[in-house]
């Protein structure tokens, strides 16, 4: 919403979408009798009562299971700041805030997370520890497939697909979010860039 990717939130354009996008998570769910893998780092911001009832309404506890990859507190805090500051947020101070990256966070109390899901989902959870699955295969990928029976089959070629980098560029500077640290960052990268270029061109 912060880019203007999605309409103002509770306006009529909004549910309109909000609505398309329930609709279109239902037909895919509906189109296939194989599993369906659905990614999203968001879910781990989920505790409440309020909050799994709603997930439920769009994978049921008895047709999902629920896979958590959980981090070192210290490296996922780390990761998560870096974000947050990529994305023009602010770190709080309020210890209730998403944006609350302290070592005391709400968001690395894997125990309380692991327990909403319980709670909602029953037993269909499974945990991947983020640093063994790395050391062991330098990649998660063959710890996710091998939680919805993938691991009889061959993974189709992965090793070389990097898509979500940790070093990506950092985002156009938006008037309003950006400070000017953000600025910076952008330009200085834009020039180191077009140095780059002026030393490789023939």
């Amino acid at each position: 919403m912060v880019y203007g990717f999605f309409p103002p939130r509770f306006s009529s354009e909004w549910f309109t979408w909000a609505a398309e996008v329930r609709a279109n998570i239902q037909r895919e769910i509906e189109s296939s009798n194989d599993p369906i893998f659905f990614s999203c780092e968001a879910l781990c911001l989920l505790r409440t009562d309020s909050e799994l009832e709603r997930l439920k309404e769009l994978f049921p506890a008895d047709r999902t299971h629920i896979i958590v990859t959980l981090r070192d507190p210290k490296d996922f805090l780390s990761s998560w700041r870096k974000h947050l500051r990529q994305d023009f947020y602010r770190e709080s101070k309020d210890p209730t805030s998403f944006a609350y990256v302290k070592k005391d966070s709400w968001l690395t109390d894997y125990e309380e997370l692991h327990n909403a899901y319980l709670k909602h989902y029953g037993e269909h959870i499974t945990t991947i520890n983020y640093e063994r699955a790395i050391a062991l295969n330098g990649s998660i990928i063959p710890a996710l497939a091998s939680t919805f029976h993938a691991g009889q089959q061959p993974l189709p070629e992965w090793s070389n697909f990097f898509l979500n980098q940790g070093n990506r560029p950092p985002r156009k500077p938006i008037k309003g979010l950006a400070r000017p640290a953000h600025y910076i960052r952008f330009y200085l990268w834009r020039i180191s860039i077009a140095v780059k270029n002026t030393i490789h061109r023939p």
